[in-house]
Formats: C-alpha cells, structure tokens, sequence
C-alpha cells in the first residue's frame, strides 16, 4: 500500500481488480466520489466490497435502497456511494471518468486481467445456461470490448468475435458461444477465486453439472 498526495494506492490484487472491474461496468465516477447501483438482491457484493474499501482504502461507503418500479424486473436496488474526491482522483488514474459508457477503453495498466474481466461481466455481462449450451454475452463501449477481444484471443487463442450494435442502441456487444464461454468460465472462475456474483456463477456450475451428467 502506498501513499500519494494523500491518495491511498491499493497494491494491485485480484480483489482491487475486480473491484475496478465491476467499476468499469456499472459506477458512477463524478468529480465528488462514486456511485454504483445493482439490484437489490445481488446487493451482498457491493456490501462485500465496501468493507474492503474501508479496511484497506480507510474510506467510507454508505449504502441505501433505491425503490424503482422500472429497470431490474422492477427489483429496487442497492446503492454504494464513496464521497472521496481522492478517491474520484484515484479511479480517474485507471481511465474511469464520468459519462464512460460510450468512451471507455480497455485498461492498459497491470491488472490481474481474470478478476478483472469477472467484475466486469458481474456488472455488463449475462452468463447464460439453456438446453445445455452456454453463452456469454458481455456489453459495452466499441473500443472497450474491441480490446477485451484482443486480449481473449492473445491470451485464450479465442477466435476474434465481430461487435455488434446491442438492441439498435448505440451500446456494443460481443457474444461468446458454448467452447469460448466455458473455456472463459473456467478460467475467471479459477482458484484463488474472491469475489464474486453467485447468481451468475450458478449458471456455469449448473453447466459443468448437466454436462458430466
């Protein structure tokens, strides 16, 4: 752990980067701190994360439930807010910024990459398990998900997946069939594991399961 300007830099971790993972997919960065928002009940995480926030970046999270009738099946949500200019400072140093969804880019700093790319598709992605295939579809920015492309292909020899417009909006998508989406499972879900959304990580097990069935 080091210390600059009063800032407190987290020693890269597979937690400080699924951390910024789940950040890149769903906070809100302004120039006060950082909101993030997921349903109420994957909730547990963002809990999970605030007490790591706290214990190793002395700050501060506060929660509370955002009641909504719209958006999440209509599931209030959980709130984490962080009101830390440093902190806002710090996460700008990775890229993030506020209105990031159609700007952001694939992060070129040393991140533990698999626990990345988990906060990342915990916050953006849908793992799905049907008839016994299983797909994985992960959505964001062109040139985010152009790069995440890059380093699956470089580092997991996927084959290179074209990027699609999602639902005619201008948010991206990229798709990942039944091989590629397990061999992706596989290894963002390989030991030492941390955190993650049990929910989605169902999904894949229930896979494995019907498969050695």
């Amino acid at each position: 752990m080091a210390k600059a300007k009063d800032i407190l830099i987290p020693s890269m971790s597979g937690e400080w980067s699924y951390i910024l993972g789940l950040i890149y997919a769903d906070g809100y960065i302004h120039k006060g701190g950082l909101e993030i928002k997921l349903k109420e009940s994957d909730g547990y995480i963002l809990k999970q994360i605030g007490g790591w926030l706290k214990y190793n970046l002395e700050l501060n999270p506060r929660f509370d439930i955002v009641k909504r009738k719209d958006g999440f099946n209509g599931e209030n949500s959980l709130r984490m807010r962080i009101h830390s200019v440093k902190f806002a400072k710090l996460l700008n140093s990775y890229g993030l910024k506020s209105n990031k969804s159609l700007t952001l880019k694939w992060p070129t700093s040393g991140l533990f990459m698999k626990d990345f790319i988990r906060g990342y598709i915990d916050g953006d992605g849908c793992i799905c398990n049907s008839s016994n295939k299983l797909y994985t579809i992960i959505l964001g920015s062109y040139d985010f998900l152009n790069g995440l492309s890059d380093y699956l292909h470089k580092t997991l020899s996927f084959n290179k997946r074209s990027i699609l417009k999602h639902n005619n909006s201008k948010i991206s998508k990229i798709a990942y069939s039944t091989t590629d989406s397990k061999n992706l499972c596989d290894w963002i879900y390989s030991a030492p594991l941390n955190f993650f959304l049990v929910r989605k990580h169902s999904k894949y097990l229930s896979y494995i399961e019907a498969s050695v069935c």
